[in-house]
């Protein structure tokens, strides 16, 4: 895990399965133990992807969780 810009940090989960839940657990122990909030995105290695890929994705997720009501985790689902 390390500080990726201004406010975001970027983080790397070796177990997929668990990536939704880890998110989770960050985002309530932020809100739990201080007086802000955090916005997450997250996305899920598949075949062909690489690091770049990945991160535009999160970010992509972290954008929707800001702008529908921040406090919250959301996976990226990709283009429809």
């Amino acid at each position: 895990a390390g500080r990726y810009g201004g406010e975001e940090i970027v983080a790397l989960v070796w177990e997929p399965k668990n990536v939704g839940s880890v998110a989770e657990k960050i985002r309530e122990r932020v809100a739990g133990e201080t007086i802000v909030t955090v916005s997450v995105g997250y996305s899920v290695r598949k075949k062909g992807a690489t690091a770049e890929d990945l991160v535009k994705q999160a970010d992509e997720a972290m954008f929707i969780s800001k702008t529908t009501g921040k406090n919250k985790v959301t996976k990226y689902k990709g283009k429809k």
